[in-house]
């Protein structure tokens, strides 16, 4: 209901907010485009990626410090999070389809997370190794 009556950005920033305060997490935030508004479905997307994106930042990457970029001033909208948790071997992600296949849940997570954003047209590339933290950049259409 949030996103219906506030919009995307709010409801990020409201988010974001949350995640730090419930998580004792340092998280930053950039919202470029604020006043812009989507088609329903698509806001609900872009938001639920985003708490995706951040919940893997607590749940496996152990991060002391997320930063979300929502860029909404451009077709493709444009989303980023970066933490300084533990990393993983990126190229893993983009080596199968099959998330069944990959023993680590996070990996599995970003493997379905990356079919889904395909699925609507989207890109996601994935920056990460062992000793550094991960970046995580998702293009998504405005558009079908």
């Amino acid at each position: 209901m949030m996103l219906d009556d506030l919009g995307i950005a709010a409801t990020v920033r409201r988010y974001s907010e949350s995640f730090a305060e419930k998580n004792d997490i340092h998280t930053q935030y950039e919202i470029i485009n604020e006043d812009r508004r989507m088609q329903n479905y698509r806001e609900v997307f872009i938001f639920r990626t985003i708490q995706e994106l951040m919940s893997m930042t607590r749940d496996y990457a152990a991060a002391t410090e997320v930063k979300l970029r929502l860029d909404m001033s451009t077709d493709p909208i444009k989303i980023l999070v970066e933490d300084d948790g533990r990393g993983f071997d990126a190229d893993i992600v983009f080596a199968t389809d099959d998330d069944s296949v990959v023993d680590d849940a996070r990996i599995s997570a970003l493997i379905l997370l990356k079919n889904k954003v395909s699925l609507v047209g989207g890109e996601m590339t994935v920056q990460s190794n062992e000793t550094d933290g991960s970046v995580i950049r998702i293009e998504v259409p405005i558009d079908d």
